[in-house]
C-alpha cells in the first residue's frame, strides 16, 4: 500500500498529459488602478513672510512648540514623520552657522550619525539618525534656509522614523520650495467679546491671537488650522495629551456652533489650568485655549469671551 500511494503520487506530479479543462464561465475582475499621490499645496505663512509646499496628503496643524505650522504624515504604525520650520536671527556666512549647528548637535547628542553634510546644494542640507527613546530611531533632514535681508535663517527639520524608507526625496522638494514673501497682515476672521483690561498680544511670528491679562498672566488663544477630518482627528494629530493631562470631555457653546471642551492641567506645570475648544468647520478646526496661571480667578470670564465667538461673513 505504501508502494502504491507512492507510485501514485509519483504518476501525478510527473503526468505528462494536460490537466483537464474547465469550460466553466469565469467572472471578470477588475482591477483597482493605482491612486496618484495627492498634488503638494503650497503653504503660505503670511505672518511671518514665506511659503513653501509641504508633501501631499499631509495635514497642517498648530504646536506649542513651533512659531509655524506643522506638516504631519498620516500615522504609521504609531509613528508620525513631521516637518516644521523655526527662525533664528544670524546676519554671518552659511558655512559658519551651519558648522556651528553640527557642533551644537554634537554635543548634545554624543550618539547621533552624521549621514550626510551637503553644503554644496543651493538649500544646506544636514541628515542625523538618533535614538529618539530606547528602541526609537529617528532620522532628520535639517535645511538652513538662508534670509540675508531679514538677518534671519529659517531651519526646516524633517523627522521620521530611520526604520521606515526614507523621505528624503519628499523633504527635498519641500526645503527647495521655501521662498519668501511679503509679510501680510491677516484679515480679520472672527469676532469676540474679550474681558475688559485684556490686550491683543502683538507679534507677526506668531500664528495665533493671543490676548493677555498683563497683571495676572491669564490667556485667551485662537487659532484656526486648515485641516480636513473630525475635531476628533483634530485632536489626536495636533497630539493635545502631550501637554494637557486631561481630566473631563464635554460639549461648549459658541456663537460659531457647539464646541468640544477639554479642561486638564498643563503637563509641564500641573499648577496650571487650560481649557481647550475645537470648533469644526468646513475645511479647517478653530481652537480656543484658556490658560489660568496659579492662584488666578478669571475662567468664567475667558468662557465667556468664548462663547461670544463668532466667523464673520
Amino acid at each position: 500500500m505504501r508502494a502504491f500511494l507512492f507510485l501514485s503520487a509519483l504518476l501525478v506530479g510527473c503526468s505528462s498529459s494536460p490537466p483537464p479543462v474547465d469550460d466553466s464561465p469565469v467572472a471578470e475582475t477588475s482591477v483597482e488602478p493605482e491612486r496618484a499621490a495627492p498634488e503638494p499645496i503650497r503653504h503660505v505663512e503670511g505672518r511671518a513672510g514665506f511659503s513653501w509646499e509641504p508633501p501631499g496628503g499631509w495635514n497642517m496643524i498648530t504646536t506649542q512648540e513651533s512659531p509655524y505650522y506643522v506638516a504631519q504624515a498620516p500615522s504609521e504604525d504609531g509613528f508620525v514623520s513631521n516637518i516644521n520650520i523655526s527662525p533664528g536671527d544670524y546676519s554671518g556666512d552659511m558655512e559658519t552657522y551651519f558648522q556651528l549647528s553640527v557642533d551644537q548637535l554634537k554635543a548634545m547628542y554624543p550618539e547621533m550619525v552624521f549621514e550626510t553634510q551637503d553644503t554644496t546644494r543651493n538649500v544646506p542640507k544636514l541628515v542625523t539618525v538618533n535614538e529618539f527613546e530606547p528602541g526609537v530611531k529617528i532620522r532628520q533632514f535639517f535645511y538652513f534656509l538662508n534670509a540675508p535681508e531679514r538677518s534671519k535663517v529659517y531651519v526646516m527639520v524633517c523627522t521620521q522614523d530611520a526604520m521606515k524608507p526614507s523621505l528624503e526625496a519628499e523633504c527635498d522638494r519641500s526645503a527647495d520650495s521655501f521662498k519668501l514673501q511679503d509679510i501680510v497682515a491677516p484679515k480679520a476672521w472672527y469676532s469676540v467679546d474679550v474681558p475688559q483690561g485684556w490686550t491683543k498680544k502683538e507679534d507677526p511670528s506668531m500664528q495665533d491671537d493671543m490676548y493677555v491679562n498683563a497683571t495676572t498672566g491669564f490667556s485667551l488663544v485662537i487659532n484656526r488650522t486648515p485641516f480636513e477630518g473630525s475635531v476628533d482627528d483634530f485632536e489626536k494629530a495636533a497630539q493635545i495629551d502631550s501637554y494637557l493631562t486631561v481630566s473631563s470631555t464635554d460639549t461648549f457653546d459658541t456663537a460659531a456652533g457647539e464646541a468640544k471642551r477639554l479642561t486638564g492641567m498643563s503637563v509641564g506645570n500641573p499648577e496650571i489650568e487650560q481649557r481647550i475648544y475645537f470648533v469644526g468647520v468646513p475645511g479647517s478646526v478653530i481652537m480656543m485655549v484658556c490658560t489660568k496661571p496659579p492662584k488666578t480667578t478669571e475662567m468664567e470670564l475667558c468662557e465667556k469671551a468664548v462663547s461670544s465667538f463668532s466667523l464673520l461673513p
